[in-house]
């Protein structure tokens, strides 16, 4: 008798853990599909817009980033890592669990780093 106790019990935590990670599963999905991605101004448009740091946390790091780094809030920080940051996003490598950026956004992203990633 002991057994079945035993095996029930454990049935009913993997029955359990299994229907937590579904949720989860199903929530985060819903999330990543009902987000709309922030929209860069048009490329040809970049040129008459002033690339700083502002717009770049405002429009790529805030929405697409934060949430996993929260030291990309830091200018600093981001200028120090701003080429790997490039590499990451241009290689669609992050943000990881979304999908890649915008051609626009990553537009954006490599002329501000190609400027020499200025704060103002």
């Amino acid at each position: 008798m002991l057994p079945l106790i035993r095996e029930g019990i454990v049935n009913k935590f993997v029955l359990t853990c299994v229907l937590v990670l579904n949720f989860l599963s199903v929530g985060c999905a819903e999330y990543f599909e009902s987000s709309n991605p922030p929209v860069a101004p048009p490329q040809e448009d970049l040129n008459d817009v002033p690339l700083n740091f502002a717009l770049i946390s405002k429009e790529v790091l805030g929405p697409n980033c934060v949430q996993c780094h929260s030291k990309f809030s830091v200018y600093e920080t981001v200028a120090r890592r701003s080429m790997a940051i490039l590499g990451s996003v241009e290689s669609n490598d992050m943000p990881m669990g979304a999908p890649p950026l915008s051609e626009n956004l990553k537009a954006m992203l490599r002329q501000w780093v190609e400027a020499g990633s200025p704060l103002e």
